[in-house]
């Protein structure tokens, strides 16, 4: 292998925190304003002549995030949502009405990360438990032994080739009751919007 040279400098290597600060929060995701609140004075700091970073651009943009954190909280967060036109929500709209039926009260609704995690959530409130993704069937089928309730999965396309798939041959296998709901919406995506 060939040898390029000695290093004439120690590389610094920024990570969970970095200059002083907490760095990224842990929690709610990576907003451009996070963005540009936690690594935008590290950049300038930083201050590496070959990137041809806009300092005068990157200041004031500090400086407007820093006005607007003064004013509070301009935009109204928004809730999760089924994008335009998804599938799920009619999907889950017919099952949420065959529950309104005395007969199908008490079935436990089992599922895991996807779209239709958002089931969870009003107004369909569906899903009993939420779990990691793929395992959603695998919870229905834990849970049959013990439970004279009827039971059903949901899971994404995705999913049940992902990891579905074992906990339905499982299912069969131990010869359990329980539905599962594949829902197909052509995509593979990260949970809505």
């Amino acid at each position: 292998m060939e040898q390029r040279g000695e290093l004439k400098t120690t590389p610094q290597v920024y990570g969970k925190a970095f200059d002083g600060t907490d760095g990224f929060p842990e929690e709610g995701g990576l907003t451009p304003s996070t963005l540009i609140e936690k690594i935008g004075k590290l950049l300038l700091d930083i201050g590496d002549p070959a990137a041809k970073i806009d300092k005068a651009r990157v200041n004031k943009e500090l400086d407007l995030l820093a006005e607007i954190k003064a004013y509070g909280l301009l935009v109204p967060p928004r809730s999760p949502g089924f994008c335009a036109g998804c599938p799920h929500r009619e999907t889950l709209s017919a099952v949420k009405g065959l529950r309104e039926q005395p007969a199908n009260k008490d079935i436990f609704a089992h599922g895991d990360i996807g779209c239709y995690s958002m089931s969870f959530l009003p107004p369909f409130g569906e899903m009993y438990n939420l779990t990691a993704m793929g395992l959603g069937g695998a919870a229905g089928g834990g849970m049959d032994p013990f439970v004279t309730n009827k039971q059903y999965s949901l899971m994404g396309d995705s999913t049940f080739f992902w990891r579905g798939i074992t906990a339905i041959s499982n299912s069969i296998k131990e010869g359990q009751d329980i539905l599962y709901i594949i829902l197909e919406n052509r995509n593979t995506d990260m949970t809505g919007h």
